[in-house]
């Protein structure tokens, strides 16, 4: 806990790197929270993609598993192929 509550986005080096945030869309009266948090997130993370999983949780994997699978294919798929192009 402590070292979690040490933890600060503004802290984080810029990752220039593409990235892949799956977030959840429920409960939806945190919907504001979340926004703010990807926008905090988005201000270290460029390349940062976002895939808001329909009808999910916290437990992503368990709430929309399909969702979650479709969402990192893409990324791979837009992302793979391009590593080592520099």
């Amino acid at each position: 806990m402590d070292i979690l509550a040490q933890y600060h986005v503004a802290t984080l080096p810029v990752i220039s790197c593409p990235a892949l945030v799956a977030v959840a869309t429920l409960p939806e009266e945190m919907a504001a929270i979340r926004n703010e948090g990807l926008a905090d997130l988005a201000t270290r993370m460029p390349q940062l993609e976002v895939a808001h999983m329909d009808g999910a949780g916290h437990e992503l994997l368990i709430d929309n598993p399909q969702a979650v699978s479709d969402f990192v294919w893409a990324f791979l798929s837009r992302w793979g192929s391009k590593s080592g192009q520099d």
